[in-house]
């Protein structure tokens, strides 16, 4: 699956998917539930949680300007995305998730109070975390 920024004005990320390894690619379509402007966005097969596969996705989550890092998680490979969490509300852009060696779940991303670019994060959270309902630590409290 590649799963990309979208150019055209739909607010959601592009997706195409394959079946034969890369060699040849369905047409893009949309999936709305990932809604975005145009910014880079960051994507992880995290592998299995409690016996299911887990994806995790993380992107400004809305449909103009960079706020809202948002952090979304897909058990059923990525047909479906769950689990909201806000990770930063305020200006952000680009972002990267890990899994680290700890099992620990690590995400790195532009952040600032005026500007998306003003800093880099580097924060991490163990999975139960991520993968539990609820609210979790937000990075403009660390």
């Amino acid at each position: 699956m590649m799963n990309m920024r979208s150019y055209n004005e739909k607010f959601s990320r592009a997706i195409s998917t394959s079946k034969d390894g890369g060699a040849t690619w369905s047409p893009i379509s949309h999936d709305y539930q990932l809604t975005e402007s145009i910014c880079q966005a960051s994507i992880l097969n995290f592998g299995q949680v409690q016996g299911k596969p887990a994806y995790l996705f993380l992107n400004p989550a809305v449909s103009t300007g960079r706020t809202h890092m948002t952090l979304k998680t897909s058990f059923d490979n990525c047909q479906s995305w769950s689990n909201s969490k806000l990770v930063y509300a305020g200006p952000c852009g680009y972002s990267s998730l890990t899994k680290l060696p700890n099992g620990r779940v690590g995400l790195f991303i532009e952040a600032g109070k005026k500007k998306s670019y003003e800093k880099m994060i580097f924060i991490s959270f163990p999975a139960e975390t991520i993968f539990t309902a609820g609210s979790m630590l937000q990075a403009s409290d660390i």
